[in-house]
């Protein structure tokens, strides 16, 4: 008996902490579902079987057939979710997409039940999403924003998280079983009413997804510092703990006042992407567009939308203590329309960038990065225009909240000594070297030749050469389609290095950053005329020793009007005595005429040292299967031969820096589907 009391006296706790640790790995499963079959889309240039993972979404469907009335059915669910988180990282290619698709399927079917108050009814779902945000942001600040848990050495947090889950299910069994023999009191809402409840709910969750789970990809998506936006969240989400639970402030609200919070935080998220949009290039006589960093007034704005971001939290709270008493029957079919347009605002936000690979259709998406955010913030707003009495069924905080408390204030401290364990450090930079390395390296989104996530296999990569200046093409994933991370700030974490990011997320380019071992100054953007691609081309200045030189990193791509417009951007930028390095994929080779406009100006590093093209190579890390196979990363001839003729990835220098090395690791000894290239390089008259 004294168990059965303690149980229900913790029931609160447990309930909350379960939803939770469920809904964490909610968006962790439609991250990684997402990002698999975008990889595998990748990899295959084209849409493939992979796509049938997006069936996950119609699940709600499925309800309408069957509701889950068994409390073994719902457990049983629970589990099965478990189950397929525990697998899910040790598999990949269509197993992952295949796994994650389930586990989206089967949270949709736990999530109708929370909702409708038939499953963890003694959850407050306010403070389980917040823990679960928090926990996010935790565990991807100690992964320099990725998924530690999933894709870490750090596997045990997934194992601990998932354990926990199992004896807090085992915990509550008891009073699950009470509750589901609970007579359930059908909720009179309209039509009209529930399907814009369950807009709300899908709208919450989509902002979570795209951003608020993950806000240091913001960082990349705006320009503004990467820890206070960190801060920012974590501090504002933990203030919403403790006025939740320690106070009557959150409570007391009124209806208006909590439509003017939504109010001005959806006009602040949209202002801040709006202005760090840049103007479409249309033609390829216009001018081209510089965009230099940092802008205090605009970072300003988002870290206001930032302080002001768990309303989100609340509305989803709010909305579901409105549902709760609703059949699931009746939920079902709102519910599956809301999954449409929620997996809809997914696919949009992912044409943003692949505009010009997606056919007539495609220019609808370009520059249209705010659209999916603008259409999830009217759906926050939309219940409050039917819902007359929204406030008088939310959710009241019972006691024995002890436990959650103190879990969001360790997490809060967590995220901080994370934070400042990961601070830049620039005592460990070289004040002198007689040499320099530098290397250009198209990543291909941090994916390896055969479709696989490679970030450490890339690292690696990069350690091993240990360039002291490096130039990444494919790197901006900060979005929906590389599963939220950022590969570029993965590699700074590691290296140690200076870093200027490149275009930022919302202007649609794949990304061009340097980083440096050096300090570097003047960093700025130039956007050319595109009708494929979104060109944006890095420029900073890397002081070595005493001496600046300009590098400039590169992936232009289109058509040869494009190719045009960027190439003479390039032609103006070289003066001369000036140091300049001009690296990148060009998706141009030796033979076009863009590559000879540039190398009439500067030297090409390969070149230098092979006048025919063709250089030495260590074949015993070849892949000879291969040896024939993908030009662009070389040829491979006898006699330890790599015939580089037909490349399109270059280094070109001016006549004042010498060559003293060069080489090429080719595809897929390189970790991705391009070479990897780099060179030693001298100063002259030093």
């Amino acid at each position: 008996m004294n168990n059965t009391k303690t149980d229900k006296k913790n029931i609160h706790e447990y309930s909350t902490i379960l939803v939770s640790i469920l809904f964490l790995f909610f968006l962790q499963q439609l991250t990684i579902l997402i990002e698999s079959i975008y990889h595998q889309s990748l990899l295959n240039k084209q849409i493939n079987f992979s796509i049938a993972g997006l069936l996950a979404f119609c699940s709600p469907l499925l309800l309408l057939i069957k509701s889950q009335r068994n409390i073994r059915q719902k457990n049983g669910t629970v589990l099965l979710f478990l189950l397929f988180q525990t697998i899910s990282p040790h598999v990949g290619g269509l197993w992952k997409v295949a796994l994650s698709s389930l586990s989206v399927l089967l949270f949709l079917f736990i999530l109708l039940n929370i909702l409708s108050g038939q499953f963890l009814k003694e959850s407050s779902t306010s403070l389980a999403i917040s823990i679960a945000i928090m926990i996010s942001i935790l565990l991807r600040t100690i992964g320099s924003t990725i998924n530690i848990d999933i894709y870490g050495t750090s596997s045990i947090l997934n194992w601990s998280l998932i354990i926990a889950a199992f004896y807090l299910l085992w915990s509550i069994r008891e009073e699950s079983v009470n509750r589901i023999n609970e007579k359930i009191t059908d909720k009179k809402h309209s039509a009209i009413q529930l399907y814009l409840l369950i807009a709300g709910i899908f709208s919450a969750i989509a902002l979570f997804y795209f951003f608020l789970a993950t806000p240091g990809i913001l960082s990349r998506w705006t320009g503004a510092d990467y820890n206070t936006i960190i801060i920012m969240v974590t501090a504002s989400v933990t203030l919403f703990i403790l006025l939740k639970t320690k106070t009557e402030f959150i409570n007391k609200l009124e209806k208006h006042h909590i439509i003017l919070w939504n109010l001005f935080f959806c006009a602040s998220l949209i202002l801040s992407i709006e202005i760090n949009t840049i103007s479409t290039i249309e033609f390829p006589e216009s001018n081209h567009v510089v965009v230099e960093d940092p802008n205090t007034v605009k970072d300003l704005i988002v870290y206001v939308m930032l302080l002001l971001s768990p309303v989100v939290i609340l509305d989803f709270a709010l909305f579901k203590s409105c549902l709760t008493g609703n059949s699931i029957t009746r939920l079902a079919l709102p519910s599956f329309f809301a999954s449409m347009v929620f997996l809809l605002l997914i696919l949009i936000m992912i044409f943003t960038n692949i505009w010009g690979y997606v056919g007539v259709i495609g220019r609808i998406f370009r520059n249209a990065f705010v659209v999916p955010i603008l259409v999830a913030s009217i759906g926050l707003l939309l219940p409050y225009l039917r819902i007359k009495v929204l406030l008088n069924g939310s959710e009241q905080i019972k006691p024995g909240t002890k436990i959650i408390v103190l879990t969001g204030l360790i997490l809060f401290f967590g995220i901080a000594v994370t934070l400042h364990e990961k601070s830049f450090n620039e005592t460990n930079q070289l004040s002198k070297k007689d040499y320099i390395t530098v290397m250009t390296y198209n990543i291909q989104q941090g994916v390896d030749y055969y479709g696989n996530k490679a970030y450490r296999d890339q690292l690696d990569v990069i350690k091993k050469i240990n360039p002291d200046i490096l130039c990444l093409q494919e790197s901006d994933i900060a979005r929906v389609s590389g599963g939220n991370n950022d590969i570029v700030k993965y590699f700074q974490d590691r290296l140690n290095f200076y870093c200027y990011y490149g275009p930022k997320t919302i202007t649609g380019t794949f990304g061009t950053a340097i980083l440096s071992r050096f300090p570097i100054k003047n960093c700025r953007t130039i956007f050319t005329y595109s009708d494929k691609d979104e060109v944006g081309t890095s420029i900073c200045t890397v002081i070595v020793n005493r001496d600046s030189i300009l590098i400039v990193n590169n992936h232009p791509d289109g058509t040869d009007l494009a190719i045009k417009a960027h190439t003479e951007m390039l032609i103006n930028l070289i003066t001369e005595n000036q140091n300049i390095i001009i690296a990148g994929d060009f998706n141009f080779t030796n033979s076009s005429p863009f590559y000879k406009q540039i190398s009439s100006k500067l030297n090409d590093v390969w070149y230098q040292i092979y006048p025919d093209g063709i250089g030495e190579y260590n074949l015993k890390v070849a892949n000879m299967r291969l040896r024939n196979k993908n030009i662009r990363s070389g040829k491979l001839l006898a006699d330890n031969k790599l015939d580089m003729t037909e490349k399109i990835d270059h280094i070109f220098i001016s006549g004042n820096l010498e060559v003293a090395e060069t080489h090429y690791l080719r595809a897929p000894e390189s970790a991705s589907d391009h070479p990897a290239h780099w060179a030693v390089l001298k100063i002259k008259n030093k």
